[in-house]
């Protein structure tokens, strides 16, 4: 029982998180989870959200035990942070294993995740997982097959956010300081250099 979501907590979380994912146990990883949780693997498409700790093994037991080899994991605790009032945490880490392919063979997989985690504090276990990572090389996390083509088109290395202000954001404060529309419409630093 967590009354207030601790550092340690969730440590211990993401270690075993890690282990669980490494021994690629699926009745291990659910038992981090509340019976309701939602485990959102790609936050903007919900083919890729699983609901519940019956969602999450299911999740489990297809992608992990059934695409990926030789998991390796290692949490970065010094990159947490950790909003004690919101039993929520930002943490950090890197994993890499071998991504199973349509002929049988493997490709590596390298990357670093940063997820945001929400516990319930009554009972210490996640509420809600959302991942947002990126990974060496050309594979997507280990998602797409080589041995496939790319349909999409026009979303390379050249693709880029826009950094214009909207006319109403203009002098609008954030907590990182003002921010204010530049002659050139881009973003001017605010206090705090970004």
């Amino acid at each position: 029982m967590c009354a207030v979501i601790s550092r340690a907590h969730v440590h211990a979380v993401v270690e075993e998180y890690g282990a669980a994912w490494m021994a690629q146990d699926e009745e291990r990883i659910t038992l981090i989870f509340s019976e309701d949780a939602i485990y959102a693997e790609h936050p903007y498409d919900p083919a890729r959200i699983y609901e519940g700790r019956t969602g999450i093994r299911d999740y489990w037991i297809r992608q992990v035990q059934g695409k990926q080899r030789d998991i390796q994991f290692t949490q970065h605790q010094d990159a947490m942070l950790l909003d004690g009032e919101k039993s929520s945490a930002l943490v950090k880490w890197e994993a890499s294993f071998g991504n199973l392919q349509a002929d049988g063979s493997t490709v590596p997989v390298e990357f670093v995740q940063v997820a945001m985690l929400t516990f319930d504090a009554s009972s210490g276990l996640i509420t809600r997982l959302e991942e947002y990572w990126t990974s060496k090389g050309k594979y997507e996390k280990g998602r797409r097959d080589s041995s496939k083509k790319s349909k999409r088109k026009g979303r390379g290395p050249t693709h880029r956010a826009t950094t214009s202000v909207p006319k109403k954001l203009e002098g609008a404060m954030f907590p990182c300081g003002a921010l204010a529309r530049a002659p050139d419409s881009s973003f001017v630093k605010g206090e705090y250099g970004w």
